[in-house]
């Protein structure tokens, strides 16, 4: 059961990030350096919005033992992303009517209410699939998405000329068509659901689940600012196109780790609780945690010693700064490969403080050095720094997710003993 739903997951996720891989040397060939800066700016500033868009709800749709509690959740997580992409289009409006001066994505901004909306409704439906154990419906639409948006990127570039709008349209096409997919060819939320509310239901649901608004929703929002701020600020005191070299390192270091984390992470999630309640989540953790450490190993290696050969032949030789920026990168992505997957238990396990303590931790860690680094003229670069603290912040994640899964301390030191290894030898 576990490797079908896996092999479902992974399936359509491996050909979803191969069209978008074969996708990039055309698209850098295409943009310019200086359009991928823009389009990072935009997705650094939307990635926080979406995450915290229905005040984490959507995260509690597959835990009820009743199916009426999650129908009530996915109503209440719909209501509130509405709402907020309402409000951030209203924001922007008074912004520009009162002659803000936005720089960098200005002329994209009346996309950030859309992207907002599309990617908040994609992650609740995503999440109520994850419920039914929908996995093949998930591989499905991953493939669908990445089709349509490197569609539109190159066809608009090719027709009109390459412009880093085009970019950000084809990004909000990719999550739009992931929700238009769930909600029309599937029909996996049924019509009824949808338009009958009852209010007293909804605020009773919103009661019993506000733990998730009152500590996953800030939890999530410093832990999606601690990946996105720091690559505003790199923008910002780097200058240039630092930012568009780093969107494209964390693109493609990004794309093994969410895929193979992703699809570890939902069936684990769909199952856990199944596992707590017969006392075997140990025992059920160790069969994902031994193949991702072989992955995390594996993608140390490879990066570390053919990254430059690689981005030289798929992006060309004036894109070589991602390679310098994948080698230092490599490490912190490797651990989180092993440690994203089980960050649900905490959740699951109701410990959402902890959870928050530890992000709060790990944004400050990632943050403060950049400042410093800055303000005393430090001879370090950016990257290395950023690469650095979040390689030992991803460390402890794993600690403390294992020790909530009541794991042996041995085995998590001998696991930790591996990285720290690995790190001494190749970085």
């Amino acid at each position: 059961m576990i490797r079908l739903a896996l092999l479902k997951i992974i399936s359509g996720s491996v050909l979803s990030q191969l069209i978008m891989l074969c996708a990039l040397p055309f698209l850098t060939r295409l943009y310019t350096p200086e359009d991928f800066s823009i389009l990072a700016f935009y997705v650094a500033a939307l990635a926080p919005i979406i995450v915290i868009s229905s005040l984490r709800y959507d995260v509690a749709i597959p835990i009820p033992d009743n199916s009426n509690d999650s129908d009530e959740l996915l109503k209440l997580s719909i209501i509130i992303t509405s709402l907020m992409s309402l409000i951030s289009l209203i924001v922007i409006i008074i912004l520009m009517t009162h002659g803000t001066k936005l720089h960098v994505i200005s002329s994209s901004l009346f996309v950030l209410p859309l992207g907002i909306l599309f990617g908040g409704l994609f992650n609740i439906f995503q999440y109520y699939c994850i419920r039914n154990k929908e996995f093949g419906l998930i591989s499905n639409v991953k493939v669908s998405q990445a089709i349509i948006a490197v569609i539109v990127q190159v066809v608009l570039a090719l027709i009109f000329g390459a412009h880093a709008e085009f970019l950000i349209i084809g990004h909000s096409v990719f999550v739009g068509a992931g929700v238009i997919y769930l909600l029309v060819k599937k029909h996996q939320v049924h019509p009824e659901l949808l338009v009958i509310y009852d209010n007293l239901k909804l605020l009773k649901t919103a009661k019993k689940y506000k733990d998730f608004p009152k500590y996953s929703t800030f939890d999530s929002l410093v832990n999606s600012l601690g990946t996105q701020l720091p690559i505003i600020i790199i923008g910002f005191l780097a200058g240039g196109s630092e930012i568009g070299f780093i969107l494209l390192a964390m693109k493609l270091l990004g794309t093994p780790v969410s895929l193979i984390s992703g699809a570890v992470g939902q069936v684990f999630y769909s199952s856990a609780r199944e596992h707590i309640q017969a006392g075997t989540l140990q025992s059920f953790s160790i069969k994902f945690l031994i193949p991702l450490l072989f992955a995390s190993i594996l993608m140390i290696l490879l990066f570390s010693s053919y990254s430059g050969l690689m981005i030289d032949l798929m992006l060309g030789s004036e894109w070589n700064r991602v390679a310098e920026i994948i080698e230092l990168f490599v490490f912190w992505y490797a651990v989180q490969l092993v440690s994203s997957p089980f960050s649900m238990i905490m959740h699951i396990q109701g410990k959402q403080r902890q959870l928050l303590a530890l992000t709060i931790f790990g944004f400050l860690a990632r943050i403060i050095p950049l400042f410093l680094i800055s303000y005393f003229n430090l001879d370090v670069e950016y990257v290395f720094a950023l690469s650095i603290f979040s390689f030992f912040f991803y460390l402890l994640c794993f600690y403390v997710f294992m020790r909530t899964i009541d794991f042996d301390k041995k085995i998590i030191v001998l696991v930790c003993s591996v990285f720290l290894i690995l790190f001494q030898v190749y970085r």
